[in-house]
């Protein structure tokens, strides 16, 4: 259950639309009327579970980090490095997936939306330095928020954080020899 009762559709004005569009749909095809909160509530659910595809290029295109969000990563990334000596914090790639990460799981934060991870057990066992670095950069989260990040979300932060250290091991340093 969401529990505010009033989601401000101009600052989720696609997620709106889709949601018309799909209460419209289930209107005709089941032949019932769905109270005006329902759409709300799919808006919500859409806006907290956006994925957006950075090999579209219309995706792209629209993408809009928030000085909000980019102070917050690095943050997130500044305190991973000053807690466990990992730096990550001129990983591009890094950067952006935790940046659009981000602008879902403030949306599901602000309507207490819980977002379970199928993986978690997996990545708490397969990939724990990883988690460890994810639940550090997750304090941050849960200072600036005031919310509690659970360990479902804290494990999808950890995916990310696995590619980046994957990506750490395969960087080969070139080495000028003479």
């Amino acid at each position: 259950s969401i529990n505010k009762s009033c989601l401000e559709e101009d600052k989720y004005p696609e997620e709106v639309e889709v949601s018309k569009k799909i209460i419209s749909r289930l209107e005709k095809e089941l032949g019932i009327l769905f109270p005006k909160n329902e759409n709300e509530y799919v808006a919500i659910h859409l806006a907290g579970k956006k994925i957006v595809d950075l090999n579209d290029k219309y995706a792209t295109d629209n993408i809009v980090i928030s000085s909000e969000i980019n102070n917050v990563v690095n943050d997130m990334l500044d305190h991973v490095y000053e807690s466990l000596k990992v730096d990550f914090r001129s990983d591009f790639e890094l950067i952006m997936m935790m940046s659009l990460h981000l602008i879902s799981l403030k949306v599901r934060l602000e309507y207490d939306m819980p977002m379970k991870n199928p993986l978690l057990n997996d990545i708490k066992s397969g990939q724990s330095f990883a988690y460890m670095i994810a639940n550090q950069a997750c304090d941050v989260l849960s200072e600036r928020y005031n919310k509690s990040i659970s360990e479902d979300e804290v494990a999808y932060f950890a995916l990310h954080f696995s590619l980046a250290l994957e990506r750490k091991r395969t960087k080969i340093d070139k080495k000028n020899v003479l």
